[in-house]
């Protein structure tokens, strides 16, 4: 089984206008499922560890050429991070 997997850091050291899980989450068409499961984190009726176990779900099937190809489109870098 061939396994490929793509990291990087998105938590506004970088970008301003998103977040890592919740880009992936908006390009699977999940955005609205992740509110709700924020809305349960932050109340308290599930762990974080629950939420990220969730929240990885939603990105499940998202294919790599879909970051590729919206990355530079979507992705507001900060300024001077050269």
């Amino acid at each position: 089984m061939k396994i490929e997997a793509v990291c990087f850091d998105m938590d506004g050291t970088l970008i301003r206008n998103t977040d890592s899980v919740g880009y992936l989450c908006m390009l699977n068409g999940k955005s609205n499922a992740l509110r709700e499961i924020k809305k349960l984190e932050s109340s308290g009726r599930i762990s974080r560890v629950d939420a990220d176990h969730l929240k990885a779900r939603l990105i499940k099937g998202l294919s790599i050429a879909d970051v590729e190809n919206r990355f530079g489109h979507d992705v507001k870098l900060n300024r001077n991070i050269d």
